[in-house]
């Protein structure tokens, strides 16, 4: 099965772009689907809702793959709930 790929983005804050793009993850976990969401705000308020820990380490960032060449598969974490992966 192809993979589907859902943006989910707003320069302005405060539009429930960090709401949504959770709540989506959840919902097609809840469904069997595994989600990688890629977090790429400053602020790792995603990160944050999901892994529900503060990440002290600045590696295996999305910044590794954008600016030091790593692949992204290298990169992807596991969060707390199922089927959810993170970068």
């Amino acid at each position: 099965m192809a993979a589907r790929v859902f943006a989910l983005c707003n320069n302005k804050g405060g539009v429930t772009k960090t709401t949504t793009t959770i709540n989506l993850g959840r919902g097609l976990a809840g469904k069997g689907r595994r989600a990688l969401v890629i977090d790429t705000a400053a602020q790792r308020n995603t990160t944050w809702s999901l892994v529900q820990k503060v990440l002290k380490a600045q590696k295996n960032t999305i910044y590794e793959a954008c600016i030091h060449k790593r692949p992204l598969h290298e990169l992807i974490r596991p969060t707390s709930d199922s089927n959810i992966f993170i970068v």
